[in-house]
């Protein structure tokens, strides 16, 4: 079976994907169904609307998001 041999890149390329979407901004502004905001969204609106304190929470959960990703990629490389 070729599953197993493909199993770990399948997985940190899942992550890597996870991470850059988490955090890309224009195309989640252009993209983006009505009445659904994202983490991004919500932080950008906030922003613009000039509420830099309420706008730090969905920013943390992104950067709270990014790094319990990167630290899952990175136990998947040493364990690999």
């Amino acid at each position: 079976m070729i599953l197993p041999l493909i199993k770990g890149s399948m997985t940190a390329s899942f992550i890597i994907v996870f991470i850059e979407v988490v955090k890309e901004l224009p195309l989640t502004m252009i993209l983006r169904p009505f009445n659904f905001d994202t983490l991004p969204v919500m932080s950008h609106e906030l922003v613009t609307q000039s509420q830099i304190i309420e706008s730090s929470v969905p920013a943390m959960f992104i950067v709270l998001l990014g790094i319990v990703s990167v630290i899952l990629l990175a136990r998947k490389m040493v364990k690999d």
